[in-house]
């Protein structure tokens, strides 16, 4: 069976996962009640769930590229080529 994917690239069950994390729900309640692993909910919940941290760098990160892109664009006076 393929999964149908929605909302940043997660599968129904990913996204089943993350919207209990969200509301608080402990991963062991949210195993038992979907049927899954405690494994496959901790990796799900790790790999979608970023630090204040990192999500701060990245915010960063993409700030510092997009002036430098508008700087890029600005000096070659709007030329591509």
């Amino acid at each position: 069976m393929v999964a149908r994917i929605r909302g940043h690239g997660l599968n129904a069950g990913e996204q089943a996962i993350m919207d209990r994390i969200d509301r608080g729900e402990r991963r062991g309640t949210i195993a038992a009640d979907l049927g899954l692993s405690l494994r496959y909910v901790d990796e799900a919940s790790r790999r979608y769930s970023g630090s204040w941290r990192a999500n701060v760098a990245f915010d960063e990160m993409s700030r510092r590229g997009t002036i430098a892109l508008g700087r890029a664009i600005r000096a070659s006076g709007g030329r591509f080529d």
